[in-house]
């Protein structure tokens, strides 16, 4: 194993594995424990697994291996020992996994941010999603940390590393969420200036919403309530709310997610991701790729946007043309049809 420990040895993979159509290989706990459990099992002197992420229809996750066929033999071995657990669970299909899973080679330069990749495609912040790879890397034991410094020339402090196995995810929010305006202050000026009228349009109560939130960072319950806004009924406008955040106030989807605290009222950020990118592409037309620079994420590898247009066929029935067409996708639109499977 020494060997592919060293900084450009072997070969670095991302490996994004799908389930068939319309069905979900890890719709349990349970389901993506044991996956992870395989995938770390099967790891052994010709391959290191690096990172991972574990979602409903699809795990992600990123090795590195002596040369392909060591790395094709530990993806079979990974499929087939989750498919015969799978299949002695009683469950409704022997095989759960699409037989054409997408690889993609990482250069040594773009594995920290492969990494990060593959961690902001948990539905919360890595650290609290308990599925994915951030406490595997975070106790600094496994073969994947040995890899990430190496390749990045042992020159990564803690500090640095932890910063790209959370993908950005906590840390500088907190910091940045001590030094929020005086709420009441902040509030009153508000009403006095934008809501003196009774019935004030909804884009007005988004802006103050937004404004309060951005400068007090008292969070959308508490801003809500304020208003006399009811934060779980009224959706639109929480929805509408973290679109100003990044629209107006030039906020990430990771930073207006925080400021509002949408973790503490249980909002599931991959959700709440994919109700903007809809509501965005619905009200201004915009394409997939210029939503993704308004929420400041990115999607090299097109594993969103397969969840994404699984996520709109199963909901509204929306074929794959209409899909490809609203969101003005140009490139790999064969190989992200074929992940889709409809």
């Amino acid at each position: 194993m020494d060997s592919i420990l060293e900084r450009g040895k072997g070969l670095i993979v991302k490996v994004a594995l799908d389930s068939i159509s319309g069905f979900d290989a890890f719709a349990k706990k349970k389901q993506k424990q044991l996956f992870i459990d395989i995938l770390q099992d099967c790891a052994g002197e010709d391959v290191v697994l690096i990172a991972y992420c574990v979602l409903d229809a699809s795990a992600h996750f990123i090795v590195k291996g002596v040369d392909k066929k060591s790395i094709d033999r530990y993806i079979s071995a990974v499929t087939n020992a989750y498919a015969s657990e799978y299949a002695g669970d009683n469950a409704p299909f022997g095989y759960p996994f699409r037989g054409d899973y997408i690889t993609q080679r990482i250069p040594s330069e773009s594995l920290t941010d492969a990494v990060a990749y593959v961690h902001q495609l948990a539905p919360s912040t890595p650290d609290d999603y308990a599925y994915n790879s951030y406490s595997y890397l975070y106790e600094g034991t496994c073969g994947g940390v040995a890899v990430i410094m190496a390749e990045s020339g042992n020159t990564l402090t803690r500090a640095d590393f932890l910063t790209i196995i959370g993908a950005g995810a906590r840390g500088k929010y907190k910091r940045l969420m001590k030094n929020g305006e005086k709420f009441s202050v902040v509030l009153a000026e508000d009403k006095a200036r934008y809501l003196a009228d009774r019935n004030n349009p909804e884009e007005t109560v988004v802006f103050v919403l937004g404004d309060l939130c951005d400068r007090t960072f008292c969070g959308y319950k508490k801003a809500a309530k304020a208003l006399t806004i009811h934060y779980k009924r009224q959706r639109d406008v929480m929805i509408a709310t973290v679109i100003d955040l990044m629209m107006r106030r030039g906020r990430s989807f990771m930073e207006a997610y925080a400021i509002m605290q949408l973790q503490k009222l249980g909002e599931d950020m991959a959700k709440i991701e994919l109700e903007c990118i809809v509501e965005l592409n619905r009200v201004y037309s915009y394409s997939y790729d210029h939503i993704l620079t308004i929420l400041g994420i990115g999607d090299f590898y097109y594993d969103l946007v397969v969840e994404i247009f699984r996520g709109l066929n199963r909901k509204y029935r929306m074929t794959f043309e209409e899909l490809a067409q609203k969101f003005h996708l140009q490139h790999d639109i064969i190989s992200i049809r074929a992940r889709c499977g409809f």
